[in-house]
C-alpha cells in the first residue's frame, strides 16, 4: 500500500495547523500591541489633556477666583469728587465725616478725605444713589421734601426717590444733579464760596452754584 500520499497529506496538514497556530499566536500579539498602544495613546491623551486643562483651566480659575473675591467685597469700585462751578476749590463734603444718620452735607475745601469721595450707583433706570466712601450712606433730601431750600443730609440708604438722583450731562464739562421726587437742583445754598456752606436742594435755575464737576479719584475695594 502507497503511504506517500497520506505522509504528504499529513505533513500538508500538521504544517497547516501549526500554521494556523502561528497565525493566532501572530494575530494575539497583534491584538495586544494594539490595545497596549491604544491605551498608551488614551493615556497620553488624557494627561495632554490634563496638562491643557491646567493651563487655561488654571488660568480660568485665577479669572473665577477673582471675580468670585470681587463678589464677596474686594472688587474695585470708582469714587468722584462733585465740585460746585462757583466757588474754588470746594468739595461736596459729609459735614465733618460723620457716619450719623441725617449729617448736613456741605461743600467743604477739598483735601481728599473719604467723606468727599462718592460712589455713583446706578439703579439701571436713569438714577442714581451717591454714597460716600466714609460712611457707605445715601446722598438724601431731608423728610422727602419738597421744598425750595430743603436741607441735603446722608441718610441710610432704603432707595426712597429722595436718594435718587439724575446726573444730567451739561455737555460743558458740569452737571446738573436732580432728585427724582422733587426734579429740583443740588445746590450751595445763597451761592456761598465759604467752607462749610449747606447744601440744599433748590428750583433749577442754572446757577454755577447749581453745576458740578466731576472728577475721578481713584478706586478701592
Amino acid at each position: 500500500m502507497d503511504t506517500s500520499g497520506f505522509r504528504l497529506s499529513e505533513r500538508v496538514t500538521g504544517g497547516s495547523r501549526r500554521g494556523r497556530r502561528g497565525v493566532r499566536r501572530l494575530t494575539l500579539r497583534t491584538l495586544l500591541a494594539v490595545f497596549l498602544a491604544s491605551g498608551l495613546l488614551a493615556g497620553g491623551a488624557g494627561v495632554a489633556q490634563a496638562g491643557v486643562a491646567a493651563r487655561t483651566g488654571g488660568a480660568s480659575g485665577e479669572v473665577a477666583a477673582g471675580g468670585g473675591a470681587a463678589g464677596v467685597g474686594v472688587q474695585a469700585v470708582a469714587y468722584y469728587e462733585f465740585r460746585p462751578r462757583h466757588s474754588a476749590n470746594k468739595c461736596l463734603d459729609v459735614a465733618n465725616a460723620s457716619v450719623a444718620h441725617l449729617t448736613q452735607v456741605v461743600q467743604g475745601n477739598c483735601w481728599g478725605g473719604a467723606n468727599q469721595r462718592w460712589q455713583q450707583v446706578s439703579l439701571g433706570n436713569g438714577y442714581f444713589l451717591l454714597r460716600p466712601q466714609h460712611s457707605g450712606m445715601c446722598l438724601d433730601v431731608a423728610h422727602a421734601s419738597l421744598a425750595h431750600g430743603a436741607p441735603v443730609v446722608q441718610a441710610t440708604c432704603w432707595n426712597g426717590v429722595n436718594q435718587q438722583w439724575w446726573v444730567r450731562d451739561l455737555l460743558n464739562g458740569f452737571f446738573e444733579i436732580r432728585a427724582r421726587h422733587s426734579d429740583k437742583c443740588l445746590d450751595v445754598a445763597h451761592a456761598s464760596q465759604a467752607h462749610g456752606a449747606h447744601v440744599v436742594q433748590g428750583t433749577c435755575v442754572g446757577g454755577y452754584n447749581q453745576h458740578w464737576e466731576r472728577r475721578y479719584v481713584g478706586s478701592w475695594g
